[in-house]
């Protein structure tokens, strides 16, 4: 109930700065619409902090999910792409620097690799 509250006093503060700018002399219908859009989103931020506060206090009360099942647990839990991707890079980093303590290990010096593009 508070969602609908918080919506429908969303739409109504979007129409009164629509209709104010509209009276104050904005006749294009697309700008009205796009300040009155920023307008109304910046007054909604502290005007409605209640209201939204209501609906965040719904959702930390909501009830929990059910229990996992012990295949369940029994399994890593999924990585986004992203992760895996930023995994690989570390692995292959660390992969590299321990090439390089190596051979600095067996007195072979080590030059530092060249960025691409910084010439």
């Amino acid at each position: 109930m508070a969602l609908l509250r918080y919506t429908t006093l969303r739409l109504a503060l979007f129409l009164i700065v629509a209709a104010v700018l509209f009276l104050v002399g904005v006749r294009n219908l697309f700008a009205c619409a796009l300040v009155a859009v920023l307008i109304s989103g910046l007054v909604s931020v502290v005007v409605l902090r209640k209201t939204r506060g209501e609906i965040g206090g719904k959702a930390r009360t909501a009830p929990s999910p059910p229990q996992a099942s012990a295949a369940q647990l029994s399994k890593p839990p999924r990585k986004s792409p992203l992760r895996r991707i930023n995994d690989r890079i570390d692995q292959a980093t660390s992969s590299e620097d321990e090439a390089d303590d190596a051979r600095r290990a067996n007195g072979v010096q080590v030059e530092p690799r060249r960025e691409q593009g910084s010439d």
